[in-house]
C-alpha cells in the first residue's frame, strides 16, 4: 500500500485549520454560556418574580382606575337628587334623575349582597 501524492490545494493550510479551530472554539463558548444561563435557576426565578410582579402591578392600576369611575358614576346620581324644576309654582324633581338614582341604587345593593355572598 502506498500513499497517493495529494495536490495542492487539496489539503487545508495552516491559517484554514487556525481559524477552523477558533471557530469552533467560539461556538464552543457560545453553548456553554447558553447552558449556563439555563442551569442559573436563581436569576431565572428573579426574572420571573419581576415579569409577574410587573403584571399583577399594571393590573392593580387598571382594577384601581375601574372602581375609580364605578365611585365617580355611582356618586354623580346622588346630585340628581337636588335638581328641582319649578313648574307653575310647584317644585318637583326631575323623573330621569330618580329614575337613575333608583336604578345606581338598585345596582348598588345588587353589588353589596353578592360581595357578601362570597366572603
Amino acid at each position: 500500500m502506498t500513499k497517493q501524492p495529494r495536490e495542492k490545494g487539496s489539503s487545508p493550510s495552516v491559517d484554514d485549520l487556525r481559524r477552523k479551530v477558533e471557530g469552533t472554539r467560539e461556538e464552543l463558548g457560545q453553548t456553554v454560556a447558553a447552558l449556563a444561563a439555563k442551569a442559573d435557576i436563581q436569576s431565572r426565578a428573579t426574572q420571573k418574580m419581576a415579569q409577574v410582579t410587573s403584571s399583577m402591578q399594571d393590573r392593580a392600576a387598571q382594577t384601581r382606575r375601574q372602581l375609580t369611575g364605578s365611585v365617580h358614576a355611582l356618586e354623580a346620581p346622588q346630585a340628581a337628587w337636588h335638581r328641582v324644576y319649578r313648574t307653575g309654582g310647584h317644585t318637583r324633581l326631575d323623573r330621569d334623575a330618580l329614575l337613575a338614582v333608583c336604578a345606581t341604587a338598585f345596582v348598588a345593593v345588587l353589588l353589596i349582597r353578592r360581595s357578601r355572598r362570597y366572603r
